[in-house]
């Protein structure tokens, strides 16, 4: 497995949540998946937590990513 990037949504919680629950793709989690993305909870000094899990083909991925970075930069830029 290698990290291909990292997305800060924050300290909102239902933010987060709300976030990843927009994305498309898949809840199983099947192991011949080359696409995952996961939402972690990190904690200074404290390993990061996998709250939840999605496969997703590279379109999904690409449009995954776009809805992130919709999301976030409206939440930081406009709402806060």
């Amino acid at each position: 497995m290698m990290e291909a990037g990292t997305f800060y949504l924050g300290a909102d919680k239902d933010f987060a949540n709300s976030v990843f629950d927009s994305l498309e793709g898949d809840l199983t989690s099947d192991e011949d998946v080359l696409i995952r993305i996961d939402l972690e909870k990190k904690e200074k000094d404290i390993l990061p937590v996998r709250l939840q899990r999605i496969s997703c083909t590279l379109n999904q991925y690409a449009e995954n990513c776009k809805i992130i970075t919709r999301d976030v930069f409206k939440f930081f830029a406009l709402e806060k």
